[in-house]
């Protein structure tokens, strides 16, 4: 009963997105709590995203008193399947904060001291053989037919960028027209961790890979214009990074770079380490 129970919350949890709105206790209070951290400047949207799933598990369990306790902070706590505990801990330190905020609101609410988290996960340090052989392969999926038309025509130079940067590929696929200055050389990384943009250098030849994708992209009729977003399609559409993701996977198999699996790497997020 109880397996069944928490497969259940993780089924809410997992058709829950960022806009959907709850209607448990807790869903004004979230909604304030964000408006204040973002009033800060601090970016929630993973954040509002959490508390949303909490307030699905607040529901679930019929909770009408507000105040977080010990027991539904546990029951929070407990690892979903298949979760790493970066995850879980991350969980546990979001709604650790909405407590505090409680207390700060008025409200008798629990508050726990959270392990100490040390990761143990070790990235994959690519060789520059290994490197040889991906941007090979991202090259070649340029030229096939049956992935010249599709989000695979950004490999070379989305794959390219992350290598000689070290950028996110979160903030990669945000980039605009008007973020990259192929004239100076570097990137602009708008709104990071601190709410403040940062100026990234680019090596000549990344200029140049930047050139002749730019060119690729107006030989296909796609639009550059400074609003459009870089890294597209060629009908203009934009990435989606689980694609990015898949095609990665893909990459890696030609490459004849073995994977271990979810969560065991190599990772695409593994480019940023040099070697």
């Amino acid at each position: 009963m109880f397996l069944l129970s928490r497969l259940l919350f993780m089924t809410s949890c997992m058709s829950s997105t960022v806009k959907t709105r709850n209607h448990g206790i807790y869903a004004d209070l979230i909604r304030q709590y964000i408006e204040y951290k973002r009033s800060l400047g601090f970016k929630m949207e993973d954040t509002d995203e959490r508390l949303r799933r909490f307030d699905t598990l607040t529901i679930e369990r019929k909770e009408n008193k507000v105040g977080i306790s010990k027991d539904l902070f546990d029951a929070w706590s407990l690892p979903f399947p298949e979760e790493s505990e970066c995850n879980r801990y991350n969980r546990m330190s979001i709604l650790r904060g909405f407590s505090a905020y409680l207390q700060l609101t008025g409200y008798d609410s629990y508050m726990p001291r959270l392990p100490k988290y040390r990761s143990t996960f070790t990235p994959h340090i690519y060789t520059k053989q290994e490197m040889q052989s991906i941007f090979m392969e991202c090259d070649k999926l340029f030229v096939r037919r049956r992935y010249m038309y599709s989000q695979a025509c950004v490999m070379p130079t989305l794959v390219r960028m992350l290598y000689a940067t070290g950028i996110r590929i979160g903030e990669a696929i945000k980039l605009k027209h008007k973020d990259i200055d192929l004239d100076n050389g570097y990137l602009v990384l708008r709104e990071c961790k601190n709410g403040r943009d940062r100026a990234v250098p680019m090596s000549l030849s990344l200029k140049e890979v930047c050139k002749d994708y730019v060119l690729y992209k107006q030989s296909q009729g796609a639009r550059t214009e400074t609003e459009d977003f870089f890294f597209t399609a060629p009908d203009g559409s934009p990435c989606k990074t689980c694609t990015v993701y898949e095609i990665f996977r893909t990459v890696l198999f030609r490459s004849g770079i073995s994977h271990g699996g979810r969560s065991k790497g190599p990772r695409l997020h593994d480019l940023r380490y040099p070697n």
